[in-house]
């Protein structure tokens, strides 16, 4: 309660709080989740990373280095294999030649997750993540105006005449109820 019988109120004025403390912890996590949404997509807007995009050219770079050496090794063994048939066998040239086409395929990934990072992020997710963003921040806003409704506030200036409900009553639309005896109503509008 938070006037008093006789109390001179203008238009707006707090009469009584109910406990909000339920309501209070929903908007405060409604809040939270759209915060929360609202930094993923800001992270999706800032992407790619400077620090993505260097691993991501490392590993291009790693890449190619093990294609140069896996091609060395074939075409040092295939070399031997033309000059003496009997110096390497073919196993272990259809071997390098494996390796090779492996250290090959290798190579194009790197490249191509290269290319996927350099893109940054798919315009549908961040199209999907704003409607996120917008969704949980309505429900925030949704939220609090709940909130303000545990708050009842006097419709006009004027003069309390009498309080008809007390600390830890039931209070519902029908009235105020005693919290020792719910069963006597105590309705004043």
């Amino acid at each position: 309660m938070l006037v008093a019988e006789g109390q001179q109120v203008k238009a707006g004025a707090a009469l009584l709080v109910l406990d909000d403390a339920v309501q209070r912890a929903s908007t405060e996590q409604a809040r939270l989740q759209a915060e929360s949404a609202q930094a993923q997509l800001s992270q999706l807007k800032a992407q790619p990373r400077p620090e993505a995009l260097q691993v991501a050219r490392a590993q291009v770079v790693l890449a190619d280095a093990n294609l140069r050496t896996a091609r060395d090794q074939f075409d040092k063994r295939r070399a031997s294999r033309n000059l003496d048939a009997r110096s390497i066998s073919q196993d272990v040239l259809d071997n390098a030649a494996d390796a090779l086409y492996q250290a090959e395929a290798s190579l194009e990934v790197a490249r191509r997750q290269f290319a996927l990072v350099r893109a940054g992020a798919w315009r549908y997710d961040i199209m999907v993540q704003q409607r996120q963003a917008e969704a949980l921040s309505q429900t925030y806003v949704a939220a609090q105006a709940l909130l303000q409704k545990y708050t009842i506030r006097a419709a006009t200036d004027g003069v309390v005449l009498a309080l008809n409900a007390s600390v830890g009553s039931y209070v519902s639309p029908q009235g105020a109820y005693e919290g020792a005896s719910r069963d006597k109503a105590n309705v004043h509008t």
